[in-house]
C-alpha cells in the first residue's frame, strides 16, 4: 500500500513537473509576443488584440466541457463506446464552438465600438475545427498518464504560436498577426499530435452513449462558461468603461505582468 501511494505520488510530481515546464515555457515565449505587440502595435490597436484574445479564451476554454474527462476516467470496458462517442460530440462540439464565435463577432464589435475586432474574432474561430482531428487521441494520452509526450508537443505548439505572432508583428502584419499565430498553432497541434501512439477506436454513434456523454458535457459547461468569464471579466469591463487608449495601456500592464503563480495553478488544474 505504501509503495503504490510512493509511485503514485512520485507519478503526480514527475507529470506536474512537465506541464509547469509547459507553462513556464509559455510564458518565457510570451514575452516576445508583448515586446513585439507593443514596439509594432500603437496603444489602441494593442487593446484591441488583447480584447479579441480575451473573447477568444473564453470560447476555447468552453471546449473543456467536451467529452474528455469522462473518457480519461472511464473504465476499461467503457473505453472503446466512449472514445467512438466522444470523438463525434468533439465534433458538434466544436463546430458548434466556431460557428458562435463567428455569429457573435460583430454583435461583439458593435457592443464596445471597435469593428476591427468582427475580423480578429470571426477568423480565429477557423481553429476550432482543427481539434477534433486530434481530440480523442490527447484524451487517451492522459489518460496514461503520458505527460511527458504531451507537455513537449504542447510546449512545441504555444512557443510556435509565440514566436510566429512575434515575427508578424516585425513583419508589419498588424493586428493580423495574432491570427496568422493561431492558425500556425493549429496546424502544428495537428502535425505532432495526429500519430500519437495511443489505439484508435474511431468514431460511431450509439445513442444511448452519446445522450450520456452529451448531458454529462452539458452540466460542466455551465461551469467552464462561470470560470472562462471570471477569468476575463476585467478586460471585459475594461474594455467597455474604459477610453481605447486607457484600455491599450491596461492590456500591457495585465500582459507583461502574469506571474509563476498563475503557471503554477495551470500545472495543476
Amino acid at each position: 500500500m505504501l509503495t503504490t501511494l510512493q509511485d503514485e505520488s512520485k507519478r503526480l510530481l514527475n507529470n506536474t513537473s512537465w506541464l509547469m515546464a509547459t507553462e513556464i515555457a509559455a510564458k518565457v515565449s510570451r514575452l516576445l509576443v508583448i515586446l513585439a505587440l507593443a514596439a509594432s502595435l500603437g496603444v489602441v490597436e494593442y487593446g484591441t488584440v488583447m480584447l479579441a484574445l480575451a473573447c477568444h479564451e473564453i470560447f476555447k476554454l468552453i471546449l473543456r466541457s467536451g467529452a474528455g474527462a469522462q473518457i480519461i476516467q472511464c473504465s476499461k470496458e467503457q473505453l472503446p463506446t466512449y472514445a467512438r462517442n466522444g470523438a463525434v460530440l468533439q465534433w458538434l462540439v466544436c463546430i458548434l464552438l466556431a460557428s458562435t464565435q463567428a455569429l457573435l463577432a460583430k454583435p461583439i464589435a458593435e457592443f464596445y465600438d471597435n469593428p476591427a475586432i468582427f475580423q480578429l474574432i470571426s477568423l480565429m474561430a477557423v481553429v476550432y475545427l482543427f481539434y477534433p482531428l486530434v481530440s480523442v487521441k490527447i484524451f487517451l494520452i492522459q489518460r496514461q498518464g503520458n505527460m511527458r509526450f504531451y507537455s513537449i508537443r504542447n510546449a512545441l505548439c504555444i512557443v510556435a504560436e509565440n514566436i510566429s505572432i512575434a515575427l508578424f508583428a516585425v513583419l508589419d502584419c498588424g493586428i493580423m498577426s495574432v491570427v496568422y499565430g493561431k492558425w500556425v498553432f493549429a496546424l502544428l497541434w495537428i502535425a505532432l499530435f495526429y500519430t500519437a501512439p495511443v489505439q484508435n477506436f474511431g468514431i460511431g454513434l450509439q445513442w444511448k452513449v452519446f445522450i450520456k456523454l452529451a448531458k454529462t458535457s452539458g452540466q460542466l459547461l455551465s461551469t467552464e462558461l462561470v470560470r472562462a468569464l471570471r477569468m476575463q471579466s476585467d478586460m471585459l469591463i475594461g474594455a467597455r468603461l474604459l477610453s481605447p487608449e486607457l484600455f491599450g495601456l491596461y492590456s500591457f500592464a495585465k500582459s507583461a505582468g502574469v506571474g509563476l503563480s498563475q503557471s503554477i495553478n495551470n500545472a495543476f488544474n
